[in-house]
Formats: C-alpha cells, sequence, structure tokens
C-alpha cells in the first residue's frame, strides 16, 4: 500500500495508476497476456476541463491563467497488490491548477463519494468567475468511480449590465433675477 496525493504539485502520470489481475505465465507458456478480463485499468478517476469563451469574452490573446476546485479529498491509499484505492483525507481540500495559455486541463482524483456540488472558481483578466459542478450521474450517482473521465465543457461569460428604470425628477425653480441690457 502506497500513500497517494492528488494535490496541484503531485498531478501528473505518477498518479495514474494502473492495475492488472488474473495474467499468468510459466516456463511452458511464458507469454502473459492482459487481455480480456486481465487487461488494465485506471484505479483513479479522471476530471476535464475544456474552457470557452462566451457572450463578451474573447481568448484571442489572453486565456484564463488558472481555476481552483473545491469540493474534493486529496490523500489517499493505493493498494499495489489489490488495485484499490481509499481516501484518508479528513477533510475537502482546495486544489488549485494554473493553465499556461491552454484552455484544456484535468486533474487525477481519488474515487469518491460527493455529497454537494463541486465549487469552480476560473481566473480570468483579473476577475474570477464561478460555478457550480453537477455530480456525476454514471455510473455511481454522486460518486467519482475509478475508471472514468468526467468531462466538463466550461464556458465564462461577462455578467450582462443591467439598467435599471431611471428615476426622473423635475426642474427645480432656482432664484428669478431682472437685467438690463442696453445697446
Amino acid at each position: 500500500t502506497v500513500t497517494v496525493s492528488t494535490a496541484a504539485d503531485k498531478q501528473g502520470t505518477g498518479i495514474d495508476f494502473l492495475f492488472a489481475s488474473g495474467a499468468t505465465g510459466n516456463t511452458h507458456n511464458p507469454t502473459v497476456s492482459f487481455t480480456g478480463d486481465h487487461t488494465f485499468h485506471h484505479c483513479m478517476s479522471l476530471i476535464k476541463f475544456t474552457f470557452k469563451a462566451g457572450d463578451g469574452l474573447s481568448f484571442n490573446e489572453t486565456e484564463p491563467a488558472g481555476y481552483t476546485l473545491e469540493g474534493l479529498k486529496h490523500e489517499g491509499t493505493f493498494d499495489t497488490a489489490t488495485g484499490t484505492t481509499a481516501v484518508t483525507a479528513a477533510a475537502e481540500s482546495p486544489i488549485t491548477m494554473q493553465l499556461g495559455g491552454a484552455t484544456t486541463s484535468q486533474v487525477i482524483i481519488l474515487p469518491q463519494e460527493v455529497n454537494s456540488s463541486l465549487n469552480l472558481k476560473v481566473s480570468y483578466n483579473g476577475q474570477s468567475y464561478n460555478a457550480q459542478l453537477k455530480l456525476p450521474a454514471t455510473p455511481t450517482a454522486n460518486f467519482y468511480t475509478a475508471g472514468y473521465a468526467y468531462t466538463y465543457n466550461i464556458t465564462l461569460n461577462n455578467k450582462d449590465i443591467e439598467v435599471s428604470d431611471p428615476t426622473i425628477n423635475p426642474w427645480e425653480s432656482g432664484d428669478s433675477n431682472d437685467a438690463s441690457a442696453e445697446l
């Protein structure tokens, strides 16, 4: 069993655990075939993001700088003998990722149950855009399942400017004075 962290600084192929079992070989039949029920499978979950410019925005020269995802636990274990994972973190913690000019990103997470929507904060042009992400429905409701990739297409929209009906005050009377004009 190994300790796993899916924090931002640990993201990458090093935590994309693969596991296969049942494939055997011996001296008379040394070819081991990882096919059918014996194929390697992903033991972690994957969340993928695609960021798009919506109303009033253009990513021509400025892309989102990064994002913070809240609502997940990032500490756990991976059992190398069985291929199972377990969440050991007591509390949720945010994960902040930098995009470096990209409009796509992904985070590998421990498979886990979630009880409320995930909060996503996207940093773009010095502003913070917020979204609530729907929880998984398949294959298991409210659970990020091992071996599944969950894709979220995020469209950033500028807020519309709302102009309310103006209040119009009538002209008020000012001072009244007499003046003489001469030629």
